[in-house]
């Protein structure tokens, strides 16, 4: 860690001296407080706060290549347990190279930065690695590789290998479990009648004496049907193998249906997720007590978004689940309702209210009030 901060501050000032007057930094300060209800229903206090400071250096001869870093430090509460924690990370590290060609263009990354799948509910976070993608006025082909195991695994949550320890909340940094990160991405823009298609082999490998790999071919279309009304589905074939055992096989699959008006937007939404699916990222599928994975799972819902003012955003959901462990019976019901208000530029508070209704007891009710505070400068 002493060693990647050194490297860190090293590249920072060489990138200053060198390009002093193209230097750009800022600092964000980020609240979130909410009282959120115990399994015997009663109130406690859960307070997140966070402090970042990021820089971007352009370098080289063209404006495009360029660095950039942030770090941070987090502070959690958890009034249930009454336990206090402190966090700290290098959640942004990248290098960044773009090449002009003639037939189209070439891009480079390289570092720490968020990568996100096909889907968008498979792997969604930091991680160390390298992306490469080609793209013209047809196509855009990608790869990527990376590593988890230098992450700190108190602030990047991973679905981990049932025989790793976990990582110890109560250090400011505790190393993520070890996963070679691949993915190779195929873009098809506009393909046909203005749909676009992609394609992507994603994987998650573990570098254990006990390995748990995870594999996933997703195909993924979308588009208009008419004139504001636009579509997204991806499909997902899930290989997951624990240890040796034999593959389990999986689907996943997600669709949205939204229409646009002037100052607003509602959407029509369904996820599918097989008994034997696991994902990377943990991810909560439904906001109740335990929190559950997409996993056994069919959750479809309503959501609308409207934008009454320039500043103000307002936003409402509701989904029911079904239990796919018990034959797709009701599972349960949730609804939530935000706010979200640009201040300033740089500032912005919002609140949320989230209720979620227990059917088939194998969870809890639950509900939740939250407000928070951003502010940049």
């Amino acid at each position: 860690m002493k060693k990647l901060i050194k490297f860190f501050t090293a590249a920072v000032c060489g990138f200053a001296l060198s390009s002093a007057f193209a230097l750009d930094y800022g600092f964000l300060v980020d609240n979130n407080t909410s009282f959120r209800t115990k399994p015997n229903k009663e109130m406690y206090f859960f307070q997140q706060d966070s402090a970042s400071a990021w820089i971007k250096v352009p370098f080289g001869s063209s404006p495009d290549n360029y660095f950039v870093g942030e770090g941070l430090y987090k502070f959690e509460f958890n009034g249930n347990t009454n336990q206090v924690y402190h966090y700290l990370d290098l959640n942004l590290l990248k290098f960044v190279f773009i090449n002009e060609l003639e037939n189209g263009k070439l891009e480079a990354d390289l570092g720490r930065f968020f990568v996100v799948d096909a889907t968008g509910l498979i792997f969604t976070q930091n991680c160390d690695g390298a992306f490469v993608k080609y793209s013209n006025d047809f196509m855009e082909v990608s790869g990527y590789a990376g590593y988890t195991g230098l992450l700190n695994g108190n602030t990047v949550t991973m679905i981990n290998s049932p025989s790793f320890k976990g990582n110890d909340a109560k250090q400011l940094y505790d190393f993520a479990d070890r996963n070679v990160i691949a993915m190779v991405t195929g873009n098809f823009p506009f393909l046909f009648a203005d749909q676009s298609v992609k394609v992507q082999f994603a994987g998650a490998f573990r570098t254990d004496e006990i390995t748990y790999n995870r594999m996933y071919a997703t195909l993924g279309m979308n588009g208009p049907i008419a004139g504001n009304l636009f579509y997204n589905i991806a499909g997902t074939a899930a290989f997951i193998s624990y240890n040796g055992k034999p593959v389990q096989v999986a689907p996943f699959v997600k669709a949205d249906l939204v229409y646009y008006f002037p100052i607003a937007s509602v959407g029509l939404n369904a996820v599918f997720a097989g008994n034997d699916f696991t994902g990377i990222t943990s991810q909560t599928a439904l906001d109740s007590s335990y929190e559950p994975e997409y996993k056994g799972l069919l959750k479809t819902g309503l959501s609308a978004k409207v934008r009454p003012i320039n500043n103000l955003l307002i936003s409402v959901s509701g989904d029911v689940a079904f239990d796919g462990s018990k034959n797709f019976e009701l599972k349960g019901a949730q609804y939530k309702v935000g706010a979200d208000y640009q201040v300033v530029s740089d500032v912005l508070i919002g609140a949320s209210w989230v209720q979620y209704f227990d059917i088939n007891k194998t969870d809890l009710d639950y509900q939740a009030v939250s407000i928070k505070a951003k502010i940049a400068f």
